[in-house]
């Protein structure tokens, strides 16, 4: 009979053996003996709770790593219940909540500063293989991830953004435009502001509805805002070069303003366009009223099949981001910006044991780990094709709730801690939501303030005490100028009163970090 010293000799070896792997079906904790209870972790998400505990992808991940995970999620996902969580003191193993709210990052920062979430640095270096080599190989994508001060302290969702299929997975919303009704006027898409005033000004003019009525509203719905990247700027913290400004106080915007208020004085948009009412733009694309829109790629599924039987040749196509006099197709879309999505995950303080949460989690980032969360079970949702995950006949179809079975099994569109494979609910989409992404995924991201730079819990304070009194002026002032209650003869007034409420401080300190984040090695 071996010895006990033997035994724990050989126990250890095992423990540095599933380190050292990467992405090997190794349990978790290979000190347990065969009888003793698997590893038992919390996990707190938003989202469907009894659902998440029998997604098959995550028994299978349970069954490979001889883990049990409980997924926690409060009453109708609210953020509210989630904040009362926290102050409670009574904290699960792990949180995934979407702690990284663009543009500053500062809420898992605040988890860090009061003591919720741990700092993973030494963690991850030690039981983290899979996430340790990506690091290693995307350097950039690490430092969008640590601290200004060096430290790692939540698990990222990445989006690796070196494929077309990757970046389209980043590019779900564009401006949407009736592709008949361009016929119809003999015009064709419109690339530069001039084109989309020429184009509105056709719909307004030319009844492509074929009603006889002058019902039309060529632009609708709270889409203006795709516009504004063709002067330069974006409608916040933005870039100009290495310089940090807030755009809604430059010249640029100026001049959208009066181009805005110009469209809208000749009824080229509509009031959603300025009050952004979800109803009436429903209502009206329906209705076979609205010429354009900023939409989702769901478009194609939720208003055309409806607006088919309405309007036998009734189509959409997808619009570019409107090109400035140079040529260049710069987007407001704050994620073609970053690698990393807005849910992040930590292990917080009240973990127990913190070494098998990083396992676990470093086993999503690894090739197994990723087919099992994008993909679900070979042979039933996925067959390998030279090397190529290909999603299955039934895989694809839907079951008695609508949902399709790949979502039994898998969650490619959920931004669980991984590298890559969001884009595998794509080979479930229509061609032309595919096509409509790739569209929107043609662009410059220049303007971007690198949103996933985390500041120092006193910089997100400051920022956080200025900008929302900042920002609801902004919006109010934006209404008036382009309905014309304000003329723009007021805009330097309008710029005078954000300076006095603290836009200066809030660039100083976006600056500042910015600064530190271009200029670290």
């Amino acid at each position: 009979m071996l010895s006990k010293k033997i035994i724990a000799s050989f126990c250890m070896f095992l423990v540095a053996l599933s380190i050292g792997s990467c992405g090997k079906n190794e349990k978790i904790d290979d000190t347990t003996e065969k009888n003793q209870e698997p590893v038992v972790l919390t996990w707190y998400i938003r989202g469907d709770q009894d659902r998440l505990n029998q997604m098959e992808c995550f028994l299978e991940l349970e069954r490979r790593l001889s883990v049990d995970i409980e997924f926690i999620a409060p009453a109708a996902n609210s953020d509210d219940a989630y904040k009362l969580m926290l102050a409670s003191g009574n904290l699960p193993d792990i949180i995934m909540w979407k702690h990284n709210d663009y543009p500053c990052g500062g809420e898992v920062g605040r988890l860090y500063a009061d003591q919720i979430a741990i700092d993973l640095t030494e963690y991850i270096e030690k039981y983290a293989p899979n996430l340790s080599q990506i690091y290693q190989e995307r350097p950039e994508i690490k430092n969008e991830v640590m601290t200004l001060d060096n430290k790692l302290i939540y698990f990222p969702s990445i989006n690796p953004m070196q494929t077309t299929e990757e970046r389209i997975r980043k590019s779900n919303s564009g401006l949407v435009i009736r592709n008949d009704w361009l016929e119809k006027v003999s015009m064709e898409m419109p690339i530069t502001i001039q084109d989309w005033y020429e184009v509105l000004t056709a719909f307004k003019e030319k009844d492509p509805n074929r009603n006889g009525l002058p019902d039309e509203i060529p632009f609708e719905g709270g889409g203006i805002d795709s516009f504004l990247p063709a002067y330069g700027i974006l409608g916040g913290i933005c870039l100009k070069g290495d310089k940090v400004v807030y755009g809604p106080m430059e010249l640029e915007y100026k001049q959208f303003l009066e181009e805005m208020n110009l469209w809208y004085q000749e009824g080229l948009i509509g009031k959603s366009s300025l009050v952004s009412y979800d109803k009436w733009t429903d209502e009206n694309v329906m209705g076979n009223l609205i010429g354009a829109f900023k939409g989702l790629d769901n478009a194609w599924t939720k208003y055309l099949p409806g607006l088919l039987e309405r309007v036998e040749d009734a189509s959409f196509a997808a619009a570019p981001w409107p090109e400035n006099e140079n040529g260049k197709k710069y987007t407001n879309r704050v994620e073609m910006g970053t690698y990393i999505m807005q849910d992040l995950t930590i292990i917080t303080s009240q973990c127990k044991n913190p070494e098998a949460a990083v396992k676990v989690i470093d086993y999503m980032y690894g090739e197994e780990g990723k087919l099992l969360l994008n993909y679900g079970i070979e042979h039933k949702t996925y067959e390998l094709v030279e090397g190529k995950p290909i999603l299955t006949e039934y895989a694809m179809e839907k079951n008695k709730e609508g949902r399709l079975n790949l979502y039994e099994y898998a969650m490619p569109y959920v931004s669980f801690p991984k590298y890559g494979g969001f884009e595998a609910s794509l080979q479930a989409y229509l061609p032309a939501q595919v096509e409509a992404s790739r569209i929107w995924a043609d662009c410059d991201t220049a303007l971007i303030y690198p949103p996933a730079i985390a500041m120092p819990v006193e910089d997100t304070v400051l920022v956080t005490a200025y900008m929302s009194e900042i920002d609801a002026y902004m919006i109010e002032m934006q209404i008036k100028f382009i309905s014309g209650e304000e003329p723009l003869s007021n805009f330097d007034i309008y710029k005078n009163t954000l300076v006095k409420k603290g836009v200066e401080e809030v660039i100083a300190a976006y600056q500042k970090n910015y600064n530190i984040y271009i200029n670290r090695d």
